[in-house]
């Protein structure tokens, strides 16, 4: 609650007397900004408390707060940190030309490596548009990103160069005011925010497209099929095709490489990059032709090898996993001829022959969907039963993918953490008590056994020998899973590599008990990382696109093959002097 401070007799407080004080959750409500802005109570008589627990979304970051980050997708220099808050922003000349259609005032689509300022160059077409006296109405923003940390990540290097004059907000799901844009649009010039956010506001509160006067969509190719910028884009294509709106903001995507998805011939290739550049209604696709060697000069290209890893010979501990799957799969049969569920019963006969696999997790995930889908719900026991059983056979499928990239160890450590509530449970059924035995069994036989794995002998070798010439070296490992990552980083930890002190970067998704991240919790880690606390970061594919991590020069994909985009992304946003897949 917001409150005004008292005189507690300390000549220190003389400055808080009468300050109307707000929580960092209070000032970010609509209602206080509005008052502060009409200067009803100036900001000077204003004092926001510090908790540094809590999140603060729609504030302007403070200058105090800023720790030196790097312009979001700035170009490469070494050692080059931000400059100061409104520093006039200078364009190179590739930079240049590459906003010459979007200074138009044309749809435009900016394909530049990852690293070479498209952040900057969005931001100073940004700045144009305000400066642009081509119309009475009033010029609003809004700056998409597909994710919260992108967003954040955005919001903050916009307010590095955006004048005071222009109010910039950022707002994400969590903030009381994402469901009610229009107000926001009333004190605001510039909005960043997740494109969903923006969706729900049109669809659900009858917010126009009108309203905006420019839309700039970060990571501009995931505009296909039902992602939410295309669900953004067909709402804006039905409106200019119906006429039903007498004014459509400008269009401007930015993107390090459109991608071709599965195209297998040249004409499919064109076609899947013409699909992105039609749902985008944009005509021009900006690259850099005429300053190629000024690009090359600035942004550099890593090198890139490849290891083989092993295939390990299944050993007691793996056979052992595989025949508690199997039994799983016969209660799984027997729980589904008991419910009489069609999909259900279809499911239970046809798992996957590789229990190793991606497509055996898929296949656990619609078995569970399906059991949870029953009318009867988890109280009946049958389906709390066979909703037990698809969790155990996700984590064993985790078990075995991870066989020939983790010990045997860390495995077992993460099938106790995800079976700590069943085996805890003192009020267990009988059919629980036996599958809780399944995993007594496996435990018991792998503290007799303790092996090293080869495949992480060819990391750390790798790792050695990349990072061992300086002390300013920094390594990212891309790995599949939230799980992988937690088990390798801990690997990591107790090696030989101890010293580089490995922490992990996941999304925020998931809960902190399944491994996801708060975005405090990711600001810390870049922090870490970026002034050498943490000289290795094991991340999943949250930090393959966008997400700015400097001083890398290292970046390994350990048995994590993603499709053009993503490696095209990883090679330019941390700019190291290899990479390795």
């Amino acid at each position: 609650m917001a409150c005004y401070s008292n005189f507690t007799g300390d000549p220190n407080h003389l400055e808080e007397l009468n300050k109307l004080q707000l929580s960092q959750e209070e000032s970010t409500l609509s209602i206080w900004k509005q008052i502060i802005d009409s200067h009803v109570v100036e900001s000077s008589d204003v004092n926001i408390l510090t908790d540094k627990n809590e999140c603060d979304d729609l504030n302007v970051a403070s200058e105090e707060n800023d720790q030196d980050e790097y312009f979001s997708d700035g170009e490469y220099t070494p050692g080059n940190t931000m400059k100061a808050k409104n520093s006039k922003l200078q364009l190179r000349a590739y930079q240049k030309e590459l906003a010459v259609k979007a200074l138009q005032g044309l749809n435009a689509v900016i394909c530049a490596p990852t690293g070479s300022g498209k952040t900057r160059v969005a931001t100073y077409i940004i700045q144009n548009h305000f400066q642009r006296t081509d119309g009475p109405r009033k010029k609003k923003v809004a700056f998409l990103a597909k994710t919260v940390p992108l967003a954040t990540q955005q919001y903050k290097s916009l307010c590095k160069y955006l004048p005071d004059s222009l109010k910039t907000i950022c707002v994400t799901g969590k903030d009381k005011n994402s469901s009610n844009l229009r107000m926001l649009l009333k004190y605001n010039d510039v909005l960043v925010m997740t494109p969903m956010i923006l969706v729900n506001n049109l669809q659900r509160k009858g917010l126009k497209l009108s309203k905006f006067t420019l839309l700039v969509f970060d990571e501009c190719h995931h505009t296909r099929n039902c992602e939410p910028y295309n669900l953004l884009m067909s709402d804006y294509l039905k409106a200019k095709l119906q006429g039903t709106l007498s004014h459509l903001p400008q269009i401007v995507g930015l993107t390090a490489s459109i991608g071709i998805e599965k195209s297998k011939t040249l004409d499919e290739a064109k076609e899947s990059v013409l699909e992105v550049l039609g749902n985008l209604d944009a005509p021009h696709m900006c690259t850099v032709v005429e300053n190629k060697a000024e690009l090359r000069k600035t942004v550099p290209v890593p090198t890139e090898e490849m290891f083989s890893l092993k295939e390990l010979v299944p050993d007691e501990c793996y056979t052992k996993i595989i025949d508690i799957v199997m039994k799983l799969e016969e209660h799984v049969k027997q729980y589904a001829k008991a419910l009489g569920d069609k999909t259900v019963g279809e499911l239970a006969v046809c798992a996957p022959k590789a229990k190793n696999d991606l497509s055996y997790g898929q296949w656990v995930v619609k078995l569970k969907k399906a059991a949870l889908s029953l009318h009867m719900g988890v109280n009946n026991l049958t389906v709390r039963h066979l909703v037990m059983i698809s969790n155990y056979l996700m984590a064993y499928n985790f078990a075995l993918e991870s066989f020939d990239l983790i010990e045997s160890t860390d495995v077992v450590k993460y099938l106790k953490k995800s079976f700590k509530e069943y085996v805890e449970n003192p009020d267990k059924t009988e059919v629980e008590i036996i599958l809780c035995n399944y995993f007594e069994e496996l435990v018991r036989l792998s503290s007799k056994k303790v092996s090293t794995n080869p495949n992480l002998e060819i990391l750390s070798a790798i790792i050695k020998q990349r990072m061992a010439n300086s002390q300013d070296s920094r390594c990212i490992i891309f790995v599949r899973t939230r799980a992988l990552a937690e088990a390798l980083a801990d690997w990591l930890n107790r090696s030989e590599l101890s010293d580089l002190n490995a922490s992990v970067f996941t999304g925020t998704s998931a809960s902190e008990e399944k491994g996801g991240m708060s975005k405090d919790q990711q600001e810390g880690a870049r922090f870490n990382f970026e002034h050498g606390y943490v000289k290795i970061l094991v991340a999943t594919s949250v930090a393959e696109e966008g997400i700015d991590i400097a001083n890398c020069n290292l970046v390994i994909k350990y048995n994590k093959i993603g499709n053009e985009v993503t490696t095209v992304q990883t090679r330019g946003e941390y700019l190291p002097n290899l990479f390795v897949s």
